[in-house]
């Protein structure tokens, strides 16, 4: 998947964190994938899947799943523990290779 280098970091680094943020999309997909009917937000990936990823790889890893066609982004929203609402995602209910198959 994509990590985003905004802070310029080069060499090993890089590499480093780009893996890192591979695995966190591996990691949210598949929690995902086995609870292909649950509903949740940003906070809820970081309270229960990625425990000890920054804030913003949250966000980051449900964005990119969506824009990959893995997750369904809602209309539904909750509210943060920062009293603002979040849109919930949850799995998409066909995943891309199966969209294909349909159209």
């Amino acid at each position: 998947m994509t990590y985003y280098n905004t802070t310029h970091v080069s060499g090993l680094r890089l590499v480093e964190y780009q893996l890192a943020a591979d695995h966190q999309e591996d990691r949210v997909l598949e929690f995902a994938r086995l609870f292909p009917n649950l509903k949740y937000h940003a906070e809820d990936i970081g309270r229960y899947v990625l425990p000890n990823a920054p804030r913003q790889s949250w966000g980051r890893a449900l964005t990119n799943l969506e824009q990959a066609g893995l997750l369904e982004k809602l209309d539904e929203q909750e509210l943060s523990s920062w009293n603002r609402p979040c849109h919930l995602y949850r799995l998409a209910r066909r995943e891309p290779e199966q969209q294909s198959m349909f159209t």
